[in-house]
């Protein structure tokens, strides 16, 4: 999680920095917990000031929950559920995924 978060620090924004057409049309959702560290809060309030600067639009999204492992699957169910929904606002059908059902095949395998 704090690998992604700052590769998305360093790699997302430098996208945003060079594609107008990307910053127009992209969101960020920046999921949060209240135990994240000091250090990651600073790093939120950093990324989000970019991403403003850069006139990509961001969302804080804040974990529910009382414990880490109660927050932590809130933030995967919100998650799992914008895709569903991005994917059906697209005209997509959510519900095949290539790249698990082939790791579920090969796991049957061995």
């Amino acid at each position: 999680y704090r690998r992604r978060q700052r590769q998305m620090c360093i790699r997302d924004r430098v996208g945003y920095e060079r594609s107008e057409r990307i910053a127009a049309w992209a969101s960020v959702l920046m999921l949060h917990s209240r135990f994240d560290s000091a250090r990651m809060q600073t790093r939120w309030r950093i990324t989000r000031e970019m991403l403003l600067r850069e006139g990509v639009a961001s969302e804080p999204v804040a974990a529910r929950g009382k414990s880490r492992l109660a927050q932590m699957l809130s933030l995967i169910h919100y998650g799992d559920l914008v895709s569903v929904y991005q994917a059906l606002a697209n005209d997509v059908d959510p519900t095949p995924v290539d790249p698990i059902a082939y790791l579920k095949e090969q796991l049957a395998l061995s």
